[in-house]
């Protein structure tokens, strides 16, 4: 696509819903494979950058056609739900600036649904937030901000104005980061797109510090009255990673912030004795911070 302009976008949309579509006889195996061919396909597209450079009106219907497609796979397929939020991303990073409006407006229900009242009148009512749409709401408001966009008021309440991403309101999500660590080893795409988000901000490391602090209460120091979805093993780690993630860029000034007593008990329960899971990440930070503390350091 990126050679052959003859070759439009949206025939290519075309052949590409055609091919992946699922038949009735297909097995579980072949259905996934189809899926993935969907969505893959759709990336390419995006990532080909023809819809970054062309504006037109065929350019916004290719965009309206897979965010749909992308949707259903989110919304039919929980499985799929946190590959389907990273491809909304690389849409809106590869789109024109008069299609992320388009792209948007098909994620809204995301974040947001009709439903028919008693009285047979419509109503539009919040969905709860989970780590993949609280991540994608992040990500979102970090893009606007670098490409200095400014949405239509009907999309502003959601994604430029929404209260749930203000920095003193995460405080309040801490569940969803929680439930998030369910990836580790892999440490999920909200923690990164939360540390991109408050850096982008004025401030941004005193609020970084404040939001680790409740992090390292809630989310690190579990309880047993506080055990949401994942394990406290699996929480620990992931915020052990996180530290790693922080620590680097965090200036010496704040470095007691960054290793409260909270981490440092972690580190010291699990630092020696028994050769554990936990032993193991605490080793593995342990080495980091030392290979970090020999470069120099930016505030030194």
């Amino acid at each position: 696509m990126q050679f052959f302009n003859e070759v439009t976008p949206k025939q290519v949309l075309g052949i590409l819903l055609d091919a992946s579509k699922v038949e009735r006889d297909m097995k579980k195996v072949e259905e996934r494979e189809q899926f993935f061919g969907r969505i893959f396909g759709i990336l390419a597209i995006f990532r080909s950058t023809r819809l970054l450079k062309e504006e037109s009106e065929g350019s916004k219907e290719v965009a309206k056609k897979c965010t749909e497609e992308v949707f259903a796979l989110y919304k039919s397929k929980r499985w799929l739900r946190e590959i389907c939020v990273q491809t909304f991303l690389t849409m809106l990073r590869n789109a024109h600036v008069t299609i992320i409006s388009t792209i948007l407006e098909g994620t809204l229900p995301m974040f947001e649904e009709t439903v028919v009242g008693e009285n047979g009148e419509e109503l539009l009512t919040p969905v709860p937030l989970t780590s993949s749409s609280l991540c994608y709401l992040l990500e979102v408001k970090t893009l606007l901000q670098q490409r200095e966009l400014h949405l239509p008021e009907e999309l502003q309440g959601i994604y430029e104005s929404n209260p749930d991403i203000e920095p003193s309101h995460l405080s309040s999500l801490m569940g969803l980061y929680r439930e998030s660590t369910f990836t580790f080893p892999k440490v999920h795409p909200l923690w990164q797109a939360t540390i991109a988000y408050l850096r982008s901000l004025p401030s941004a490391n005193s609020l970084l510090m404040a939001w680790w602090q409740t992090v390292t209460e809630h989310v690190m120091n579990t309880t047993e009255r506080r055990r949401w979805v994942s394990s406290p093993s699996l929480s620990r780690s992931t915020c052990l990673k996180v530290c790693r993630l922080l620590f680097a860029q965090t200036p010496s000034s704040q470095l007691g912030e960054l290793l409260n007593a909270r981490v440092m008990a972690v580190i010291k329960s699990n630092s020696g004795g028994s050769k554990n899971y936990m032993h193991e990440q605490v080793v593995h930070l342990l080495d980091f911070f030392v290979t970090v503390a020999l470069l120099p350091r930016a505030d030194a």
